[in-house]
């Protein structure tokens, strides 16, 4: 498929540009203190570890200039990856994950070196939580940074910053919607549902789709009717693309999820699979499912929930819904006035992501 090489080589590009942006800030922090300057280095591990690069892809193929003048964009394309790692950063201190992508999470790093002096477990947790916060809040800087001091004529890049703290404010409001809507609370089944879309919407969808496709729309000079069509399309992709994550999340194993399976079912995390299961168990089986939520699970355990998961029907209903969602974004790609070589690559992407492929 033309399309995943086309993927691959802008990751290889993208991977080129984030070494060579981290070798230039490395010049200016090499006068700080060297614990600071070792604070980077890890932070470097962290972002340039293993990841598909999705947003700075979907961002410059929705821009699709040519390859000579690709060049005065990249910037923005490593600005998204750099956002990306700030909201993992976050995202991992708020799920309590010690691993992504098989490397170590910056809390857990600052935990343990804490750990090295003090053995107080709670003020070691303080310790790497804090200053996990404050090198991803760097990132978020350093994101907008090289936006600002991008060769892009003013004009657009006061619309790409414009959309970037769009892209932000939405993120937050989704994350911070899903980490206070907890199953401990007094909603109907109904209500989880309603606020589990909430999410998907301005967390996975704009953040994940929606924004890449947008910025790369303001960067390519788009016409409206194309802009629609990739909003609508990013928004369809972005409900998938979270489904897919829900089953992913509690059935894959730790070795290629890249972090501990099963944290949707500790964190008591609303999804739509952890709510459809609910919806189709009865009785006792229903309560043996509740008491695995909310909590550090032994591998056994997981496997009970993983088999009242799909005694319940959730995941083949999950698998259904993907599969008519992503048949009709296909149908409505292709019925578009797109043209037809894009067309063929929109939908190329659309079976990637729903595929998951690495």
């Amino acid at each position: 498929m033309q399309i995943r090489k086309k993927w691959q080589s802008y990751k290889n590009l993208i991977d080129l540009e984030l070494g060579l942006f981290f070798q230039r800030q490395y010049q200016e922090v090499a006068s700080f203190d060297p614990e600071i300057q070792t604070a980077w280095k890890h932070l470097e591990k962290v972002v340039v570890s293993s990841g598909k690069r999705l947003r700075p892809f979907l961002f410059l193929w929705s821009a699709n200039l040519k390859e000579s003048e690709q060049k005065k964009i990249i910037p923005v394309a490593v600005s998204l990856e750099l956002i990306h790692s700030y909201f993992l950063i976050h995202d991992d201190i708020i799920d309590r994950d010690l691993v992504r992508h098989g490397v170590e999470t910056l809390h857990e790093t600052y935990r343990k070196k804490w750990n090295k002096f003090e053995k107080d477990n709670s003020e070691s947790l303080h310790f790497g939580n804090g200053i996990a916060l404050l090198l991803g809040d760097w990132l978020f800087s350093m994101a907008l940074g090289n936006i600002f001091t991008s060769d892009l004529p003013n004009k657009q890049k006061t619309k790409i910053s414009r959309e970037v703290i769009s892209l932000v404010n939405n993120t937050i409001y989704g994350e911070t919607l899903d980490v206070m809507t907890s199953l401990k609370q007094e909603y109907s089944l109904e209500e989880f549902r309603f606020k589990a879309l909430e999410v998907i919407k301005t967390k996975t969808a704009y953040y994940t789709f929606i924004a890449p496709f947008k910025l790369g729309v303001i960067i390519g000079e788009k016409t409206k009717e194309e802009g629609q069509l990739l909003e609508k399309v990013g928004m369809e992709m972005g409900k998938i693309y979270q489904w897919q994550d829900d089953i992913l999340g509690i059935f894959e194993e730790e070795k290629k999820l890249g972090k501990p399976s099963g944290s949707d079912l500790r964190e008591n995390k609303p999804t739509l699979l952890i709510i459809e299961t609910l919806k189709g168990l009865n009785g006792e089986e229903k309560n043996r499912f509740i008491s695995l939520l909310g909590r550090n699970l032994k591998k056994n355990e997981l496997e009970k929930a993983r088999n009242l998961i799909e005694k319940s029907g959730a995941r083949e209903k999950l698998e259904k819904m993907i599969k008519g969602s992503a048949d009709n974004l296909i149908k409505l790609v292709r019925s578009s006035r797109m043209k037809e070589s894009r067309k063929e690559e929109l939908v190329g992407i659309m079976e990637m992501v729903v595929g998951r492929e690495k």
